[in-house]
Formats: structure tokens, C-alpha cells, sequence
């Protein structure tokens, strides 16, 4: 992820709904901890891309329906899934 591409969101800094809130929430903390484990794995680079490729997946899933912690995990072990290709 480059820093044209980066983009620091507060949901605190605008009313949203509690509903968005935990989506944010939850998001956050699903991108941060693959974030973190790519990093200490792989180095620095490799979490930028690969933070910024998680992004991507979360993108083309289209709406976080019913479940959205499974989603975010599901997309979480996707990115994993495709890490693994590009290492190998």
C-alpha cells in the first residue's frame, strides 16, 4: 500500500451509526492483526502490500452482509491464501 493509497478514517470525527462503528471497529482490528503477523514474518514491505492487497479483497467482497466478523476473517485467510502463492 503506498502512501497515495493510504487513508487514515476516524469514525469518531463524523456521526455514524453503531452498526458502521463495529464494522469500522472490527475491520480494523482484523487488518491490523494480519498487518502485524505479515510484518513479523516478512518484513515491512511485505505487510504493505499485502495490507494494502487485503484492502483490495475487502473491496471486491461488496457489502459486509450478516456475519461480518466471519467476512473479515474469511478475507483475512484469502490475502493469507494468496501471500503464500506469491512467496512460493
Amino acid at each position: 500500500m503506498d502512501s497515495a493509497r493510504t487513508v487514515k478514517l476516524s469514525p469518531t470525527k463524523v456521526h455514524v451509526c453503531q452498526h458502521c462503528n463495529s464494522l469500522f471497529q472490527n475491520a480494523s482490528a482484523e487488518l491490523n492483526a494480519y498487518i502485524t503477523a505479515v510484518e513479523q514474518r516478512f518484513g515491512h514491505q511485505a505487510a504493505k502490500r499485502a495490507g494494502g492487497h487485503w484492502v483490495d479483497l475487502l473491496e471486491q467482497s461488496g457489502a459486509l452482509n450478516g456475519d461480518a466478523r466471519s467476512e473479515l476473517r474469511r478475507i483475512t485467510i484469502l490475502a493469507a491464501s494468496h501471500l503464500a502463492d506469491a512467496m512460493t
